[in-house]
């Protein structure tokens, strides 16, 4: 498989840049965790998805189908398809952690460690409860935090000829307004460097969620019933959340749902995909939308980020249209690509990077 070729030279260490979404830990190895109020709902939901995937330690892994993927494998007549899996980590349901969300102190904390999460739930009509009671602790838990945070910053703020901490110290109290406001900071214009901050300390309240509806069977009112709730959130208490959905997952016709319930959470977490081909192997590698070349080559190997030097990339239609590799570059479609080029989703690439030191 070509995943890239080697170069002697020296590497310039990728420029730090704020890429996909602008709040949240934006990782391409991302953690979504599965919550729900009651008891076997989380464990019904991870064994259907168990069913296009492998269980694992922590809950499910589920191979994700891609059209572009095959008939990238079928033109290139590789040995072996690699495609992408999307994890889904089991949290114990509230119901096993306390009688509701607010009283789950271990269930704030379990949480904190995600990036996303999925709440499913059985009945439409507990959905805008279940849904306020969890983003109420998630407000609170945020504002605790910075109850805390706030006197220290401002005490080191306030001592003689230090302003290094200025800049936080004057947007969290901000965050403190929005949450005090009853608002997510997921919904707030955020600029990079600020996002870089919020980020860094790892609010609740920047977390996106999507709701996934365990039925007996899709029915077609539950369309419209999905629209009302997700009305009833864009209007009562002035929540606008990105990346919310509402989701059904039918169980009399479960496998037909899981692609659609796992591309809607990956697009929550602001994910694509981009290709490595050659004789041997056609793979999907995951990545943060809109990243940098080099995260991309991190994806590979973590060497991978600082030993860039430069990429041949094919844009996936170009790549389809001339017929083979020799012909996308011999017709001008692959083009080499510096640290500074933006990865498209479904782009072919091939890396360049500087050989790593010799072990002594």
């Amino acid at each position: 498989m070509r995943h890239f070729s080697t170069a002697v030279k020296k590497t310039a260490k990728p420029a730090a840049a704020i890429v996909g979404a602008p709040l949240g830990r934006k990782v391409a190895n991302c953690k979504v965790e599965v919550i729900s109020k009651a008891g076997g709902l989380s464990e019904k939901f991870l064994e259907i998805m168990a069913s296009q995937g492998e269980k694992t330690d922590f809950g499910v892994r589920v191979t994700l189908e891609n059209e572009k993927l095959e008939s990238l494998f079928k033109l290139v007549g590789a040995e072996k398809i690699t495609k992408s899996t999307f994890p889904f980590y089991y949290i114990p349901p509230v119901g096993e952690l306390g009688e509701n969300f607010i009283l789950s102190r271990q269930l704030m904390s379990l949480l904190s460690a995600g990036d996303g999460y999925l709440h499913v739930f059985d009945k439409m009509e507990e959905l805008n409860d279940d849904f306020e009671m969890l983003s109420s602790d998630m407000k609170d838990k945020d504002r605790s935090f910075l109850e805390k945070k706030l006197p220290d910053l401002e005490k080191k703020n306030s001592r003689k000829g230090d302003t290094s901490t200025t800049f936080e110290l004057r947007l969290l109290e901000r965050c403190m307004k929005v949450l005090e406001a009853d608002k997510w900071l997921l919904d707030q214009p955020w600029n990079e460097a600020e996002a870089q901050v919020i980020t860094e300390n790892n609010f609740m309240t920047t977390k996106p969620i999507t709701h996934v509806h365990l039925c007996p069977k899709l029915d077609p009112k539950f369309q419209t019933f999905y629209g009302r709730v997700n009305e009833a959130f864009l209007t009562k208490n002035a929540l606008k959340i990105k990346g919310f959905a509402v989701l059904a997952l039918p169980e009399a016709d479960a496998a037909a749902h899981v692609q659609p319930v796992v591309r809607e959470v990956r697009n929550m977490m602001n994910l694509a995909d981009f290709f490595t081909q050659g004789e041997t192997e056609v793979r999907a590698w995951p990545v943060v939308a809109k990243s940098k070349i080099p995260k991309a080559a991190g994806q590979i190997h973590t060497d991978f980020e600082t030993r860039f030097i430069s990429a041949d990339v094919t844009s996936f239609n170009d790549f389809m249209a001339a017929g083979s590799e020799e012909m996308a570059a011999k017709t001008g479609k692959t083009r080499p690509q510096n640290k500074e080029y933006i990865v498209e989703d479904s782009d072919i690439v091939t890396f360049r990077f500087a050989p790593g030191k010799k072990k002594k």
